[in-house]
């Protein structure tokens, strides 16, 4: 009898049968991640229908990534990695400036935010697009790709945030020197390499400032980059030094300590 029963249930009850069917993965606080939903592929395939209309359903298309971002949070590693590669894929979609220097940029400004709530799955995604070429003169949308991959706290972010100091467009600049103050759990010999960049950084804008104060170029730098540098120097030393000729002092004098230790 419990056999025939048995036999009944996928008959009587067709998507509980098919939901246990489904891959289980363990989760935080034993719980478990039900993996491969078919409602996170039907999400991924609106979202691709919605990017392929050159731009018409870009509203919608964000909608979709927000919603994408509550789904990743009770995902498993397979909808994780779905996730992820669509999203980034929206990122890459084709759109062009206009004759009048207009962008439609908002799904990549929203997809930026959704990959940086998706680390570390989205770590390496969020690296490539850093330098992508359809977002290379739009420095709005670099920013915010260069600010995600800051927030994700990921040290395999660092050494492309670190190039990002050298970009000639100093909005760009600014923006990898305020995500490098995010990686404040590093250790102290890591923390004080990105220091030791922002501070040349620093110093070489206001030495540039100083030589050609009216100059429209490197007053635009120095205006731009002295409060991220200074902001993330501050977070990742644990002290304030006050101006940039003080952190030059102070950066001389505690080189060489523990900075762990000596907090």
């Amino acid at each position: 009898m419990i056999s025939s029963l048995l036999t009944l249930l996928p008959l009587a009850f067709p998507a509980e049968a098919a939901a246990l069917s489904l891959p289980r993965v363990a989760a935080a606080q034993d719980e478990e991640v039900v993996d491969k939903r078919p409602e996170v592929k039907a999400l991924t395939e609106q979202l691709l229908a919605h990017t392929k209309k050159r731009g018409a359903e870009d509203a919608q298309a964000g909608r979709i990534v927000e919603r994408l971002v509550t789904e990743f949070k009770r995902s498993g590693p397979s909808d994780k990695k779905l996730i992820v590669n669509e999203v980034t894929r929206a990122m890459r979609v084709r759109r062009p400036f206009s004759r009048e220097g207009a962008r439609q940029r908002e799904l990549f400004l929203v997809g930026a935010s959704a990959l940086s709530k998706m680390g570390p799955e989205s770590v390496s995604s969020l690296i490539r697009l850093v330098t992508d070429k359809n977002h290379k003169e739009d420095y709005e949308v670099r920013c915010a790709i260069i600010a995600g991959l800051g927030e994700t706290k990921d040290e395999k972010g660092v050494k492309t945030l670190t190039k990002e100091l050298d970009e000639f467009n100093a909005q760009v600049q600014a923006a990898a020197a305020e995500a490098l103050g995010q990686f404040t759990n590093l250790d102290h010999k890591k923390r004080k390499a990105i220091f030791e960049d922002l501070l040349k950084l620093l110093m070489s804008a206001q030495a540039e400032h100083q030589s050609d104060p009216t100059g429209m170029t490197s007053a635009d730098r120095w205006r731009r980059i002295q409060g991220p540098c200074q902001r993330s120097m501050e977070k990742l030393s644990g002290t304030n030094a006050g101006s940039p000729n003080n952190w030059q002092r102070w950066w001389n004098k505690n080189k060489k300590r523990n900075w762990d230790k000596e907090s």
